[in-house]
């Protein structure tokens, strides 16, 4: 396509979504804008893949992550620390893989899970939304301040946070962004429109900072 935005795709399911692929929503050579990406589980989602959002003369696209709960760590798999290589090999995935389920913390809650390295291409190309029901975390850093491998008219993607309750970040966490904006925002209207739940997840392996 020479000219014109990015088309729009949603990938989303009653239940669970595991999204480890690839998607295409690019502008045009010559003008236009990338497009919008929705992955989303209503219960589950499991985000490890790649979107493609850029545009060479014209503004990067946006990508939303909209399930119960959202956790954003460094996971590991299998007892791995590299999910393509369990991938690779052959292994399996479930997705208790790279899920936190603690019911003495979070009531029987499933935590969606982001892994750093996913987010942080994912702001490589455009700006990122992290829509929660519930509650998000960031377990680890999200460092992309010196990030050069994305599209440049990505820099200055900004990252914002909404959750229907409650948004923590642990000991020691940062977020560092190229130039970009971040909002976050607990208590959230829309983001809480489909919540059953009030309770706030606490660590108890780590200390932690509310925002």
């Amino acid at each position: 396509m020479q000219s014109g935005n990015g088309g729009k795709v949603i990938v989303w399911s009653d239940d669970s979504t595991q999204f480890l692929g690839t998607i295409f929503v690019r502008g045009g050579a010559i003008a236009g804008n990338g497009g919008f990406i929705e992955t989303s589980g209503k219960q589950n989602l499991l985000f490890d893949g790649r979107t493609d959002r850029t545009a060479v003369n014209g503004k990067s696209g946006l990508l939303l992550l909209d399930p119960k709960n959202i956790t954003v760590a460094t996971a590991t798999v299998a007892g791995t620390t590299n999910l393509d290589t369990t991938l690779n090999n052959g292994g399996g995935l479930a997705f208790n893989d790279l899920t936190t389920t603690n019911p003495a913390v979070d009531g029987n809650a499933t935590l969606a899970t982001l892994t750093t390295g996913a987010l942080a291409s994912e702001l490589a190309n455009g700006s990122v939304t992290l829509q929660a029901n519930n509650n998000i975390r960031f377990s680890n850093t999200v460092d992309v301040s010196a990030n050069t491998t994305g599209n440049n008219n990505a820099r200055g993607s900004g990252l914002t946070l909404q959750a229907g309750n409650s948004i923590f970040m642990d000991a020691a966490v940062k977020i560092a962004l190229n130039q970009g904006s971040f909002t976050a925002t607990i208590n959230h209207g829309r983001a809480n429109s489909g919540s059953t739940t009030t309770r706030a997840i606490m660590s108890q392996a780590t200390s932690e900072q509310p925002l």
